[in-house]
């Protein structure tokens, strides 16, 4: 499984689905998924909750509903697709309820998390400065309660202490590069581990 992480408008549906492409090249059985999902119970609620649709919810309980959400994702759609060999491509895993979340609570989600859903095999994480970040996702119409300048940059700062504390192996990648640069630079490091040739 390679999960992409980062803030709201930083590029890394773009690349998730990139990279998915490129492993179709050679693998017939190639998932690519995105959290929090929106076709599953959980998730349609997190989705009404973060657009505003419903009343306000504590952000530790928001973020303990994205872990219920993944633990179904991981039982439903990922875990089977793991056990027989095949690829998943994910846009986000847990990477982001431990970035989103305020430091108080990071060990926490993090530890609950890896314990109830698979680790991936590589995060990337694509970092975008939020304004830059902020100015995509409103020009596409897509934002949501999370992308405001403030959130995002304590979020940014909620991935490098992933990317230092999880124990799970991540490539910080700069996203103000241009796409092709990323996409670029993301098929080194799969091929620098031996993953594609």
């Amino acid at each position: 499984m390679f999960a992409f992480e980062g803030i709201g408008g930083s590029g890394k549906s773009t690349q998730a689905e990139m990279l998915a492409r490129a492993f179709r090249q050679n693998h017939s059985d190639v998932l690519l998924t995105c959290e929090h999902t929106r076709d599953r119970p959980f998730g349609m609620r997190i989705e009404e909750v973060i657009k505003g649709k419903v009343g306000k919810v504590d952000l530790l309980a928001l973020q303990l509903g994205y872990t219920a959400d993944r633990r179904d994702h991981w039982a439903g759609d990922v875990e089977p697709v793991v056990s027989r060999g095949g690829i998943v491509v994910t846009d986000r895993w847990y990477g982001s309820t431990v970035a989103y979340i305020s430091p108080d609570y990071r060990e926490l989600l993090l530890q609950t998390n890896q314990a109830v859903v698979g680790r991936p095999e590589l995060t990337f994480i694509v970092d975008l400065d939020p304004v830059t970040a902020v100015a995509r996702v409103y020009g596409r119409g897509g934002e949501d309660m999370f992308d405001k300048i403030e959130t995002l940059n304590r979020c940014r700062e909620g991935y490098r202490w992933f990317m230092e504390k999880s124990g799970d192996e991540c490539v910080w990648i700069n996203g103000q590069m241009s796409i092709e640069e990323i996409h670029g630079q993301i098929m080194e490091e799969i091929k620098r581990r031996g993953i594609l040739k």
